[in-house]
């Protein structure tokens, strides 16, 4: 994790600590990651590109969304970037379903018992109204993974995290698209996590 940089929980931080903030960490792969050849692009062209997004006011939720794109730029899943304003724009609830990217969809892989309007298997095309292809897209920058299986995983997560309460959900399967009103909440996670279920795969993948 990227313990050098830094979060403001009292408000926006300043110039001096955002660009301090840049300069450790930038060092800190530059002189000693191992892997510096295989970021794909040149490291010192991320620090040119990072010095002016960073000199300009930002408020924490900017900050942190920034910071957050230049720790995923190695492409390592050790690298990642947290702080409060980061957990409030993504959310803290989860929904009463998990799912995971299978040949380049997002599908359903597991239903909490009494969750009406979705089944393991099903392919989600949209939250809240939202083109779930444009999102990723949108989103990965704030992926972080040493490959695609793992950034796809941390966008699942990015995706379907939110505010409690209700969110709407498209989604396809072999009768049609079909959509559904679910809730989030803070005891859905935990309840998939102890479910012992298996999670629905697809045979033919897995055959």
């Amino acid at each position: 994790s990227a313990d050098c940089l830094y979060f403001n929980t009292a408000g926006p931080l300043d110039e001096e600590h955002r660009l301090l903030a840049l300069f450790r960490y930038w060092n800190i792969i530059h002189y000693f990651y191992p892997y510096k050849s295989l970021i794909g692009r040149p490291w010192d062209s991320t620090l040119t590109e990072f010095i002016p997004r960073l000199s300009v006011s930002l408020d924490e939720l900017s900050y942190t969304l920034t910071m957050k794109e230049l720790t995923c730029r190695i492409h390592d899943s050790h690298a990642s970037f947290s702080s409060p304003a980061y957990l409030a724009w993504r959310g803290l609830y989860y929904p009463p379903f998990q799912a995971r990217f299978i040949e380049n969809e997002m599908v359903i892989t597991k239903v909490l018992a009494g969750t009406a309007g979705i089944s393991p298997g099903d392919v989600i095309k949209a939250i809240d109204g939202r083109d779930i292809y444009s999102q990723r897209d949108s989103l990965r920058k704030y992926a972080h993974g040493s490959n695609r299986v793992n950034e796809e995983r941390i966008l699942n997560s990015i995706l379907l995290y939110g505010d409690s309460g209700t969110f709407h959900i498209t989604a396809e399967n072999g009768s049609g698209l079909h959509e559904t009103v679910l809730t989030r909440n803070a005891a859905n996670y935990g309840a998939l996590n102890n479910n012992p279920a298996p999670a629905w795969s697809d045979t033919v993948l897995n055959a």
